[in-house]
């Protein structure tokens, strides 16, 4: 080990990185038995190495596996020695009220606010949450990383669990509003939420500051169609669009008038609605309209559930069509004989997907 030069010591721990398993955001779970916390054990000069190089100990997964306590307790001895380097983390927040009482969960606090200390500078950010609505340290993540996140480029947010009968009966959904302030390098949010946590979530934005840096959404079950196009009027220049909706009866709203998505190259909409879409005055959402006004370069274009008749979805694809989609993605009602029939490709490149046994 002596013959290997100090210097290169930093690009072989890198390259160890490699064939290791990893969650959200290349996070790595700690174990003795990989990288970099395997490399402390092998010789002294490893180990001084190994604590004095912050890119190992940059980007972290806890709260997973068997010892998910643990790994969040050593937490912070662990992104300690990142040093001042951006950080990336991952994180699964269990249910608080499965552990093992109010030792374990004052000793969860403590160390979820050494975590998000103000002092650590985040890029990436993944929460994973079980039964978010009896979870007390939800928000003690969200406010930290959102109110102020100079350096900031992802979220992702997974809310999980079912919520039981009784607690259903009790009242309305539950609900988390999640603001977010100054964010200046944010480019993707990602927020999904199971259905059987009957738990909404409200993104917000502050009125003090822009967010036509964020390329990406992935919008799973938003609260409404209404705050759906709230976000998208502060996130216009959006790139990559996922999203999710439920639709209602008294939630179709007739048309998009304001809405203008001009970055558009991936588009992928899944309706679920308890309308039955031939009876329909007019479609929802007019997308052909969106894009008509919208021009984006469309590359990738998905449509399942569609809450549109068939004559919307035509003009939708024919409109589309003329940019340069390659990938059209949906269910059997986009590719209905009618929708087919009328829709002759212009170029040989198209590839469809036909999502409906999927």
């Amino acid at each position: 080990m002596s013959s290997i030069p100090y210097d290169l010591l930093p690009q072989i721990f890198q390259i160890c990185f490699l064939n290791q398993r990893t969650e959200n955001f290349g996070c790595r779970g700690p174990s003795t038995n990989e990288v970099p916390l395997l490399l402390l054990r092998v010789c002294r000069t490893w180990r001084e190495c190994a604590l004095s190089t912050p890119f190992l100990w940059s980007r972290l997964s806890v709260g997973r596996g068997r010892n998910r306590l643990l790994s969040v307790i050593a937490a912070k001895d662990w992104l300690d020695r990142a040093g001042s380097i951006t950080l990336s983390i991952d994180i699964y927040l269990c249910d608080a009220n499965a552990e093992c009482g109010r030792s374990t969960r004052h000793a969860t606090e403590l160390a979820l606010n050494d975590i998000f200390a103000p002092a650590r500078i985040w890029n990436s950010v993944s929460l994973e949450v079980e039964r978010p609505w009896a979870n007390p340290f939800f928000d003690t993540i969200l406010q930290p990383v959102l109110t102020h996140a100079p350096e900031l480029e992802k979220i992702s947010i997974s809310l999980t669990g079912s919520k039981p009968i009784a607690q259903l009966n009790a009242g309305p959904a539950t609900m988390t509003i999640i603001e977010i302030g100054s964010t200046p390098n944010l480019s993707s949010i990602s927020v999904h939420i199971e259905r059987s946590t009957y738990h909404a979530v409200r993104i917000t934005f502050s009125n003090v500051h822009s967010y036509a840096h964020i390329r990406e959404l992935n919008l799973h079950r938003p609260e409404s169609t209404g705050h759906c196009l709230e976000i998208l009027r502060r996130c216009h220049n959006v790139e990559l669009l996922r999203v999710s909706l439920k639709i209602c009866h008294g939630d179709v709203q007739p048309h998009i008038t304001v809405l203008l998505l001009d970055k558009l190259h991936t588009l992928d909409l899944t309706i679920h609605a308890d309308t039955d879409p031939d009876a329909l005055v007019f479609g929802w959402p007019h997308l052909f309209q969106l894009l008509e006004r919208s021009h984006p370069p469309l590359k990738a274009f998905g449509l399942t559930g569609a809450l549109m008749k068939s004559i919307d979805i035509i003009r939708c694809l024919q409109h589309a069509s003329a940019h340069e989609l390659t990938v059209i993605s949906g269910d059997r009602r986009l590719f209905s004989p009618r929708v087919i029939d009328a829709l002759t490709p212009r170029s040989a490149g198209f590839v469809y997907r036909d999502n409906y046994d999927l």
